[in-house]
């Protein structure tokens, strides 16, 4: 479990590393419907940015680097081209959250026999609990920076080719409504709506309530080799499963 744990920071901070410097500052950064898509001009992510251009450790910085979804918090600090060595270093207490989830996943793969089984959900639960609770703390003080530095982050110029591409954007969306309006459309494009519409709930239906028809049982104690015969493939049922894969899959098509 500690090895575990060692190798989920290096990837952890791995991570931070790509998708700030490259996928966020690199990319991201110089593209504006990048920057009008994540909504940086928003309030939310000015205060947001303020929070996390303090040096060193805070609560806040901590809270948002820890219980933010990973990607969108790492690229977004590189858009917003932040210190990288700042990210890493306010991260380095993600360990805390990576602690109990290995040690859950290690007491999983030992059984459900003696102390174990009594260790599982003790261990899933705080696993959940750890994890949660930073976010909650992060999306606090996101909210109360925005508030107590409303005037001061007002006064801090936007990005004003986002701002351009977004008043753009919404006269598109006016149009765009118009053109599109349901009695506008062609009958064959109704058609096509209408078809895809109900390939996409029946699959989703058929995927949640008969799970058991279209994959076979695999726990995270299974092997490819013993339970799937050396090929991952025979995870899908067929045809049943196979079919309900496809009626998924078309619509996004």
């Amino acid at each position: 479990a500690l090895y575990s744990v060692f190798i989920c920071s290096l990837l952890k901070g791995a991570a931070i590393v790509l998708q700030q410097k490259v996928i966020g500052q690199i990319i991201g950064a110089k593209s504006v419907y990048v920057r009008s898509l994540v909504n940086i001009n928003s309030l939310e992510l000015r205060a947001m940015k303020k929070i996390m251009a303090v040096p060193g450790f805070s609560i806040p910085k901590v809270a948002v680097l820890v219980g933010g979804p990973d990607w969108p918090t790492s690229v977004l600090t590189g858009i917003m081209k932040l210190s990288l060595w700042q990210m890493l270093l306010g991260s380095v207490p993600v360990i805390i959250t990576i602690f109990p989830v290995c040690f859950a996943g290690a007491v999983i793969l030992k059984g459900d026999q003696g102390i174990y089984g009594v260790l599982n959900p003790v261990l899933l639960t705080l696993s959940v609990i750890i994890q949660l609770t930073p976010f909650f703390v992060a999306v606090h003080y996101i909210a109360k920076a925005a508030v107590v530095y409303k005037d001061e982050l007002d006064a801090e110029p936007l990005d004003q080719e986002v701002e351009n591409y977004d008043k753009e954007k919404e006269l598109g969306k006016k149009w765009n409504f118009v053109l599109n309006k349901w009695e506008r459309l062609a009958v064959p494009v109704k058609v096509l709506h209408v078809v895809m519409c109900v390939l996409t709930v029946v699959s989703n239906i058929a995927l949640w309530i008969g799970g058991e028809a279209c994959f076979v049982p695999f726990e995270v104690t299974d092997t490819i080799e013993e339970t799937l015969d050396g090929d991952v493939t025979n995870l899908v049922i067929l045809p049943f499963g196979g079919i309900m894969l496809l009626m998924a899959v078309i619509p996004w098509v």
